[in-house]
C-alpha cells in the first residue's frame, strides 16, 4: 500500500469500523433498506459534487451508481429524494480526493453487499443493481489508488477530513 493511503486508512479506521458495524449483517430486508437509505443519502450529496467539481487535469472518471441506486430503492418500495445534506466543502483536490477515497473504496466491499442482497433475492436487475455497477468498476479503485499516490502538493490531512464528513453522513442514518 501507498504512504497516502495508509494515511486515509488510518484517520478513518474508527468511522469505518463504525459503517462496518452498521451494516455488516444484512439478513432481512429492512436491514438492506436501512443500507440502501444511508447509501443514497451518501451518493445523492457527493455524486452531484463530484460532477460538477470534476478534477480536470487527471484522466481519471469517477464510479457513478446514484441512478441505479434510485431505482434499488423504488424496487423496495423506498421513498428517497435529494440527500438533506449540504456538500461541506470547497471544490479542491484535497476535497475531491478525500470524497473518492470513500466512494470508490465502497466498492472493495460491494462482493460482500452483493453476496447479503442476493440472499434476500436482489441482484444486478432488481434490488441490487447499484453494487452490480460497483462490481464492474473495482479496476477503478486501483486507478484512483495509483493517482491519488502520485498527485503533486496533496493536503493529506484535509482529505482525511473530508472523508471523515461523508462517513459522518453514511452513519447518521438508522
Amino acid at each position: 500500500m501507498g504512504k497516502r493511503r495508509d494515511h486515509l486508512r488510518a484517520a478513518t479506521a474508527c468511522d469505518h469500523q463504525r459503517l462496518d458495524q452498521k451494516f455488516a449483517t444484512i439478513n432481512m430486508s429492512e436491514d438492506y433498506a436501512r443500507c440502501l437509505i444511508a447509501t443514497h443519502a451518501l451518493r445523492s450529496a457527493i455524486e452531484p459534487w463530484l460532477s460538477a467539481h470534476p478534477l480536470s487535469d487527471e484522466a481519471f472518471r469517477p464510479t457513478f451508481a446514484l441512478k441505479e441506486l434510485s431505482d434499488d430503492c423504488a424496487d423496495l418500495g423506498l421513498s428517497v429524494s435529494g440527500s438533506t445534506f449540504e456538500v461541506p466543502f470547497e471544490p479542491t483536490k484535497e476535497n475531491w480526493f478525500g470524497a473518492l477515497y470513500v466512494m470508490e473504496g465502497s466498492s472493495v466491499g460491494a462482493p460482500v453487499l452483493m453476496s447479503m442482497a442476493r440472499k434476500l433475492g436482489y441482484d444486478g436487475s432488481f434490488g441490487a443493481r447499484h453494487l452490480a455497477v460497483q462490481l464492474k468498476a473495482r479496476q477503478t479503485w486501483r486507478q484512483f489508488i495509483d493517482i491519488f499516490e502520485e498527485v503533486p502538493g496533496l493536503d493529506i490531512s484535509a482529505s482525511a477530513d473530508t472523508a471523515r464528513k461523508l462517513f459522518s453522513i453514511a452513519l447518521s442514518h438508522k
